[in-house]
């Protein structure tokens, strides 16, 4: 791209706030151990990762609507690393959760079901919150956990960036071939208001008509030609320069046909 999209560098500018702000909390938190220093490390690679996400796509004239996709891909992920690891390192700290809780037996239970029935459910719950920060503590859930959600991000920024690409490339070749329309016409214009006879300038007409009249649609098959025709015009060019209307005529009408094959192979092609 020839230039990075402003935005961006606003865009990053704020998610770089948010890491300070995070980075402050953690080291206020004082949680260091291996679970809580996986989630550091995946959050501030998602960051790094959001930061480079311009520079991915190789086209210098690669739409920048493509780079701000990508971006937008990069910022959910950023936040999808910082939503969990905050959960992890939340789980790695010393709570302490108190499980005790008088259960009644099954002979007290009919009698105490209006009061046996919430401590159960109190029990189970407490239970479930002990398993559950087991869980979220563990090391390698952690580990797991992050490695899924980058490899889930990497592998729709691959796809996304490669159909981008493609895109690019597609739009490239399109200006391309409008390109070549424009020049060709453009230059036939000129040289045709460059010529006094109107024998050889109705035939330098002929010529611009049919170009500026062809279909902008190209195809790789016809880049000789059209390199031809263009290579023709500049002929044309030096023997207008040189007025001789002999050659002017004689050119003119190979050019013309050029064109016309041209067109032709187009409709062939497609």
């Amino acid at each position: 791209m020839e230039k990075i999209n402003k935005s961006w560098f606003a865009v990053d500018a704020v998610f770089f706030i948010i890491l300070i702000i995070f980075n402050v909390f953690f080291f206020s938190l004082g949680v260091f151990n291996a679970s809580s220093w996986v989630s550091y490390f995946f959050i501030h690679l998602s960051f790094f990762l959001l930061v480079i996400t311009p520079f991915l796509l190789k086209g210098k004239k690669t739409p920048a609507v493509f780079g701000n996709i990508n971006q937008a891909f990069s910022g959910v992920y950023f936040f999808a690393a910082l939503i969990a690891g905050l959960i992890f390192i939340f789980a790695s700290m010393d709570i302490k959760i108190d499980t005790s809780v008088n259960v009644p037996n099954i002979e007290q239970l009919g009698e105490l079901m209006g009061d046996a029935v919430p401590s159960v459910y109190l029990f189970a719950a407490k239970i479930a919150a002990k398993l559950a920060v087991a869980f979220l503590k563990n090391f390698t859930v952690v580990l797991t956990v992050q490695l899924l959600i980058a490899g889930l991000y990497l592998i729709i920024l691959i796809i996304n960036t490669a159909a981008n690409e493609r895109t690019a490339e597609a739009l490239e070749i399109r200006q391309e071939q409008i390109n070549y329309i424009k020049i060709a016409s453009a230059k036939l214009k000129l040289l045709m208001d460059r010529v006094d006879n109107k024998e050889a300038r109705r035939k330098v007409e002929s010529v611009y008509d049919a170009v500026s009249t062809s279909p902008v649609k190209s195809h790789q098959d016809l880049v000789e030609i059209e390199n031809r025709i263009l290579h023709a015009i500049n002929d044309l060019e030096k023997e207008i320069a040189a007025n001789n209307n002999e050659k002017i005529i004689t050119s003119a009408i190979s050019l013309l046909s050029d064109v016309k094959e041209r067109n032709i192979l187009l409709k062939t092609i497609n």
